[in-house]
């Protein structure tokens, strides 16, 4: 990104989620948009627990690789073991 004069250049960069996740916010950088390879929508299940929801959210809207998502399942449940609500 190059600077110019005030409010004549916007920038903003478009890709995937963890792409964009590594790009550093900028001055210059007015935003980042997500490209997705389709549309997508949670089909979310009335008997569906919070892990499954979560799987659904990182799978279809994030569009995170398998083996991502069993890591981050994994620190959410170590997590959820030791949260108290209170």
């Amino acid at each position: 990104m190059v600077a110019t004069s005030y409010h004549h250049t916007i920038y903003e960069i478009e890709g995937n989620i963890q792409e964009l996740a590594a790009v550093e916010n900028s001055e210059l950088l007015d935003k980042k948009v997500v490209k997705r390879s389709t549309e997508a929508s949670l089909v979310i299940d009335k008997d569906m627990t919070i892990e499954d929801e979560l799987v659904e959210y990182l799978t279809y809207i994030l569009e995170i690789p398998e083996e991502k998502i069993f890591q981050i399942v994994g620190t959410y449940n170590d997590y959820a073991q030791t949260a108290q609500l209170g």
